[in-house]
């Protein structure tokens, strides 16, 4: 069944980790989900198929969502492979949201 290509699931994982501000991580992620076709989705449970990506809250929520999905996929004879791909990336993607958002230490004088 569907698998997103490897050197595909390197670009979006490039493209994040270059990023430099959160609406452009919303706006890659966007772009992910919206490339994914019916036989990408496929194997991936209607619950895990992620609509509009609007913010960070967003992808957040999805990178939860997919994380638990991954886990119960996890020891059973279902194909997880594009599941996990998606949460890999929303992984990616809310890791470089935080550290993006964080606030920055500054040398006290």
């Amino acid at each position: 069944m569907g698998r997103i290509p490897h050197n595909a699931m390197r670009i979006w994982h490039e493209m994040i980790e270059h990023s430099g501000q959160a609406r452009e991580i919303v706006s890659i992620v966007q772009d992910f989900v919206s490339n994914l076709t019916p036989t990408d989705l496929a194997t991936v449970p209607p619950d895990c198929r992620p609509g509009r990506i609007r913010d960070e809250s967003d992808i957040d929520f999805w990178n939860l969502r997919l994380a638990d999905a991954c886990h119960d996929v996890w020891g059973t004879d279902r194909d997880g492979k594009v599941l996990l791909e998606m949460s890999q990336v929303f992984l990616r993607a809310s890791v470089r949201m935080s550290r993006l958002l964080e606030p920055h230490n500054e040398a006290h004088s």
